[in-house]
């Protein structure tokens, strides 16, 4: 199946940025996951992993205006179904 990304990898055996291109590194996930598990310990809650790990990319990529937005519009959703009712 063709996923229309290019997959990049470093072989740690040899080096650990790769030497074709300096941005294919593992550091970013690394860090990523490292701050996964400290908030996943913290929780301490294993329900509703993949909606954890989804609530945590959402809180740490998206920027606080558009989480705003984002949140502003579900809002006004469900008073629109409340409203309904």
């Amino acid at each position: 199946m063709e996923y229309m990304y290019l997959h990049s990898y470093v072989n740690h055996s040899i080096e650990f940025i790769s030497l074709v291109l300096s941005e294919v590194h593992t550091n970013s996930i690394e860090s990523l996951w490292k701050d996964v598990k400290y908030e996943l310990k913290r929780s301490k809650t294993k329900k509703n992993f993949m909606y954890f790990v989804a609530k945590f990319y959402f809180m740490k990529s998206v920027k606080k205006v558009e989480k705003i937005k984002i949140i502003a519009e579900g809002l006004k959703k469900i008073k629109r179904e409340v409203d309904l009712e």
